[in-house]
């Protein structure tokens, strides 16, 4: 969060344009932090609003249709050491 507000989000101040730095998601390692972190909170927010809700058979088969195509998002995860391989 303090890198996002540091850098702006989409857009920033005329100092950092002066310094030629670009704002954080115009970064493409930043885009896919971005995205891993959305598709985290989107299998957390699946997984608790499955384990809280009783649900009927068929809307059970469909929460898990819903989970296995987030838990594919998850692969996504394991990107992000190559990150720190390409700044090495």
């Amino acid at each position: 969060m303090v890198k996002i507000i540091a850098m702006g989000f989409l857009f920033n101040n005329s100092t950092l344009k002066e310094k030629k730095i670009d704002p954080y998601i115009r970064n493409p390692w930043n885009m896919l932090d971005v995205l891993v972190v959305a598709a985290s909170l989107l299998d957390f927010f699946i997984l608790v609003k499955s384990s809280t809700s009783v649900a009927s058979e068929e809307g059970g088969a469909d929460m898990s249709s819903n989970l296995k195509s987030v838990k594919a998002l998850r692969v996504l995860r394991a990107l992000r050491p190559l990150r720190m391989i390409s700044r090495n």
